[in-house]
């Protein structure tokens, strides 16, 4: 009996977990708590590509106030070369762990032949927009990605599971519950939940 292992604990929001090693939290309940959606916890790096960022970031936080801003390689640093080289970068992120064992993982899309094609062609606008969306989908800042730029749809890479454990059986080998302390000085974890099912 799973909820006497749990000691009668109740699974709530923020609950860290480990699924099959990569730390995710359970970030809200949908369809009335049928479901839960699950956000992922592990940081982004991207090592050079970092500085890249930033000027987009500055470049998008310049356009929220006059929205008629176009990017200008000369003034803000961004050019289509570098969005396909960052492009590059967060789809080799997004393939290799931790990221690949993402349920739902918007890579399937972004590794079609044509995804890259696609990105390369599009209006430096809009490859902008798709960069700032994976970013934020890889960071946890978002449940979602928008990927219309490149031909797919225009919500994917939600994780959705049931609310109950059991229907979680054959979608990982491995899921733990994490309690840390508030310094984090302090880890337990539970037995593979998965087990006991």
């Amino acid at each position: 009996n799973v909820e006497l292992m749990l000691n009668g604990r109740i699974l709530k929001i923020h609950t860290l977990l480990s699924l099959d090693g990569a730390y995710m939290t359970i970030s809200s309940k949908v369809s009335g708590g049928k479901q839960i959606r699950l956000s992922p916890l592990f940081p982004l790096l991207l090592g050079k590509g970092e500085n890249y960022v930033k000027k987009l970031e500055a470049f998008l936080k310049k356009r929220e106030s006059n929205n008629k801003l176009l990017p200008n390689e000369e003034h803000d640093g961004i050019s289509k070369e570098m969005n396909l080289q960052l492009f590059d970068l967060l789809v080799t992120k997004l393939n290799n762990w931790p990221f690949s064992i993402i349920p739902n993982n918007p890579i399937t899309h972004l590794t079609k032949d044509s995804a890259r094609s696609l990105f390369e062609s599009a209006d430096a606008l809009d490859q902008i927009a798709l960069l700032e969306n994976l970013i934020k989908y890889a960071g946890g800042k978002v449940q979602d990605c928008d990927l219309r730029v490149v031909n797919g749809p225009k919500n994917t890479g939600d994780i959705k599971r049931g609310s109950k454990l059991s229907t979680w059986i054959g979608k990982n080998q491995e899921v733990r519950i994490f309690d840390r302390s508030c310094a984090g000085l302090f880890e337990t974890q539970s037995e593979n939940i998965l087990e006991w099912l």
